[in-house]
């Protein structure tokens, strides 16, 4: 599982002393490269930076680092960097204080750590430093990282070229705080072994001894401050590994859930974040590296147990429960902050395929208005691969209080955007300061009173006042959908101005406003009388909310030719003595067209003379299409008989 890295070097030796110097300087150079090797090539698996106040301006900075033992030896002092806009960049070394083998075998199995026939071998390294902070301007905070963690183990199957990667650690120190801070403090290692084709369930447990509360989230596992690691392909930071069910992490508890499907070495970095008065004031990175083989064993299954709340001097016990349906024996540990010194967890029985404990917890006045995280480990026993698997839950510590409320003022998400907002304000008024805790939708949390950007949804705030007095509440924000037009077009014909757009408004709150390319609003979304080309509607609801949609009307294209009837063939009589030609009223043809007629005429001459005369009427249409019809004209010309006289005799 952990990869093994052989070094072999060949030297040729000769007889000539000029041939011995030359292997005495080869072989410095091995040992330079070697050395160069130790301290880059360690197979880094995951591991955090936490500190802790001591007084003045001094801290203790602590490094945990876990190492896969089939790399080669880790140094005895690594060093940090720190750093702070506008100041330049230092470094200082901290040394191991410890080193722990933690790999967890079965009976009669050899660590790597400690025998190269070892299978599989994880070590946990503490180096510590003490290290003065003074405050800065602005309010501002140091960076503490790892920077010279090169490189990852090879046997990393979620994110691309692991083994040419470096593990990037850092967290935040905020040294202008009234209250110095000191930071989380990870209870569980972060290493952890799983099968595939089963649910599985992880928590980093972190504690705040200072009270502040903290937030999980899942970050992209970093090589350096700006360089985030590329993960293997279908993989994402949300979707970090191959899962049956979505990978999600509870923002208040820390708690990770999946269902591998497949074996694979993955790492997750899980961002904590500190907040005190809503504010936040650090953060820092905790990388874990899940290991996950096929196995037949299927994890014990612990009982859930929901969030707990308990007042000062009351004696909180919880009754743990795990069962397994392979009927192997189970091991019960706890973690909290409150463990060992506040708090006993005492393992009640344990039988094949079933443990029992006992979590007690009685509070006292420095417990007040605080919540603790306290996770249950359920692991079994059977070999060559175990399964684990653990439950998390709240303790919240108040005082003897009235019975308290919570009461909110909301204003709903708007038009389809993440606009809600909500107040909460502890009824009857409690004692300042307070502490707000929220969670809502997609994982949402917060801890301030007043909360902004929110989608739909129902929120549930818990409120705990100076005295731990605890009031909880849960406020639904409303949605105002986003108005969208649905909208028919009927296209101009004829090149006319003959053309329609109909639109209705969907979503939002009638009554609704229309308005056709920036025109005057109307009520209806009827527009009409309109001609080619493209027009823009808008439309706007009671609450503002807006929307808008792209017509285009298309003249459509006119190929039918008019029909025209001429009038009636004319013929008329004429005399030559009295007129060469003739004025004549000819009449009207009767003319038609889909469309529209656009002009009507004729190539009749004034006068009409003697003959015939065709008469061409020529009818076109709005869109130029043209016929034509002939009429017949005929002047007769007659002569006229002169009287018969008779001569004189």
């Amino acid at each position: 599982m952990c990869l093994q890295i052989t070094l072999r070097i060949k030297i040729i030796f000769t007889k000539t002393i000029k041939d011995m110097r030359k292997i005495k300087l080869v072989s410095s150079l091995i040992l330079v490269f070697l050395s160069v090797q130790l301290t880059f090539a360690s197979h880094f698996m995951g591991g955090e930076i936490t500190y802790e106040y001591l007084s003045g301006n001094d801290y203790k900075v602590r490094l945990k680092i876990i190492r896969d033992c089939s790399g080669v030896t880790l140094s005895s002092s690594l060093s940090l960097e720190v750093s702070s806009p506008g100041i330049a960049a230092s470094s200082f070394t901290l040394n191991r204080v410890s080193q722990t083998d933690v790999t967890p075998l079965c009976p009669g199995q050899q660590s790597r750590c400690t025998s190269a026939n070892g299978v599989v071998g994880c070590e946990e390294h503490i180096f510590e430093a003490t290290r003065t902070f003074p405050p800065l301007a602005n309010n501002g905070s140091y960076t503490i990282a790892f920077t010279g963690g090169c490189c990852r183990n090879n046997a990393i199957t979620n994110l691309q070229s692991p083994g040419s990667k470096s593990m990037y650690l850092n967290t935040t120190l905020n040294p202008n705080l009234t209250i110095k801070d000191n930071s989380p403090k990870v209870l569980n290692r972060p290493v952890a072994f799983f099968c595939s084709n089963r649910p599985a369930v992880i928590s980093p447990t972190a504690f705040d001894k200072d009270g502040d509360q903290l937030r999980y989230s899942l970050v992209n596992p970093l090589g350096n401050a700006s360089n985030p690691i590329a993960y293997t392909t279908g993989l994402s930071v949300t979707n970090p590994l191959y899962s049956a069910t979505p990978v999600t992490i509870n923002a208040s508890t820390g708690e990770i859930n999946f269902t591998p499907t497949q074996p694979q070495v993955a790492v997750l970095s899980v961002l904590i974040e500190e907040f005190r008065g809503g504010i936040k004031i650090g953060a820092m990175v905790h990388e874990m590296q899940l290991w996950i083989q096929n196995s037949s064993n299927t994890p014990p299954v612990l009982t859930p147990i929901p969030q707990q709340t308990v007042t000062v001097g009351s004696n909180l016990c919880i009754p743990i429960q795990a069962t397994d349906i392979d009927n192997n024996n189970i091991t019960l540990t706890a973690a909290s902050g409150l463990l060992p010194q506040a708090a006993t967890f005492t393992v009640n029985n344990s039988t094949p395929g079933a443990a029992s404990g006992t979590f007690c917890f009685t509070p006292t006045a420095a417990h007040l208005g605080q919540t603790y995280t306290v996770t249950i480990n359920a692991q079994d026993n059977q070999c060559p691969i175990s399964a684990t698997t653990a439950t998390s839950f709240n303790v919240t510590v108040s005082g003897n209080c009235p019975k308290t409320g919570v009461n909110f003022v909301a204003t709903p998400a708007t038009c389809g955007l993440n606009s809600g907002t909500a107040k909460a304000t502890m009824n009857p008024v409690g004692v300042a300061p307070f502490t707000y805790v929220w969670s809502g939708p997609n994982g949402f949390t917060a801890y301030s009173q007043t909360i902004t950007g929110l989608a739909s949804g129902n929120y549930s705030v818990t409120v705990i006042d100076a005295r731990g007095c605890i009031g909880q509440n849960t406020v639904n924000i409303g949605r105002a959908d986003q108005v969208q037009l649905l909208g028919t077009v009927t296209n101009a014909t004829c090149k006319a101005k003959n053309g329609a757009i109909n639109v209705n408004a969907v979503g939002g709150t009638a009554p609704y406003t229309y308005r056709l390319n920036g025109g005057p609003n109307q009520l209806i979304g009827n527009f009409t009388a309109l001609g080619n080309g493209t027009y823009t509607v808008n439309v706007v609801d009671v609450n503002g909310c807006s929307g808008q949609a792209t017509y285009t009307i298309i003249s459509e294209s006119d190929t039918t030719k008019p029909t025209i009837v001429c009038p009636a063939n004319i013929s008329r009589s004429m005399s030559p003595s009295t007129a060469s030609s003739m004025a004549l009223s000819i009449g009207n043809p009767t003319v038609s067209d889909n469309c529209a007629v656009q002009s009507v005429v004729k190539n009749a001459p004034p006068l009409f003379p003697a003959g015939i005369t065709n008469v061409i009427w020529t009818v076109t249409d709005v869109s130029g299409n043209q016929n034509t019809c002939t009429q017949r004209v005929e002047i007769k010309t007659t002569i006229q008989s002169l009287p018969i006289t008779k001569e004189a005799k």
